[in-house]
């Protein structure tokens, strides 16, 4: 019976699954030390753990210059991710989904690029500390049923190049914040009934507020029924 988690200097790509959240306990900045070894992780993916509730400080650490890549499904009794987060100063990439009791989020790493967020149940708007990701290069929000407006500070995401919106069906209207964003060039809305009616192209009421964006699609499966 394994009772410790060696080291894994050498692995670059791990998926956590299913309850195997003590694979985490091998990252423990310390034992690297010992060795004088550097951790070469850069994609880590954690799904469907039931144990995990927040994202030990000390794995962060210890991931802080290698990881790159985070992705975390199905992990119904997360509630925090952890201060730590923030100490990996490489991460590009960040997607968390179907996490129903994680309700917030703490201060993103600064080289964030792409931030997804899909049907977390108790995060009824998007988090503040979202506005402060001045890296941020594409969004992805979906599954807030609840979000009836997106917040004015969006509109300080001025690397923002890319925003996907879908199953949001309570959003009524985009900020002009948003809209006027200097570098948006994609603007994908998915299932958001009132957002497809409201910038249906050439006949929404406010399409002409969006028209100037390079790449949009709007799908709802109920305006093409209509």
């Amino acid at each position: 019976m394994l009772t410790a988690m060696p080291c894994l200097p050498m692995v670059q790509n791990l998926h956590i699954r299913e309850g195997n959240a003590m694979l985490l306990n091998a990252y423990d900045k310390r034992n690297y030390e010992m060795l004088g070894t550097e951790v070469c992780l850069k994609t880590l993916s954690i799904s469907s753990c039931k144990d995990v509730v927040s994202l030990p400080r000390e794995v962060m650490s210890c991931l802080s210059t290698s990881l790159q890549e985070l992705k975390i499904d199905n992990c119904e009794n997360l509630t925090s991710l952890s201060d730590g987060l923030r100490c990996l100063t490489v991460l590009k990439t960040l997607e968390i989904s179907n996490c129903s009791q994680l309700a917030s989020l703490p201060l993103l790493p600064d080289a964030l690029q792409l931030l997804s967020i899909q049907n977390c149940e108790k995060m009824s708007f998007l988090p503040e500390v979202l506005q402060q990701a001045v890296s941020l290069q594409e969004l992805v929000i979906g599954g807030f049923l609840t979000l009836a407006v997106l917040p004015k500070w969006l509109g300080n995401l001025t690397s923002l190049k890319e925003l996907h919106i879908w199953n949001c069906p309570s959003l009524m209207r985009l900020p002009e914040e948003v809209l006027h964003l200097p570098r948006l060039e994609k603007l994908y809305i998915y299932e958001c009934l009132q957002l497809a009616r409201r910038y249906e192209m050439g006949k929404g009421e406010d399409w002409e507020l969006i028209s100037h964006i390079a790449d949009v699609e709007i799908v709802s499966l109920k305006v093409l029924e209509g």
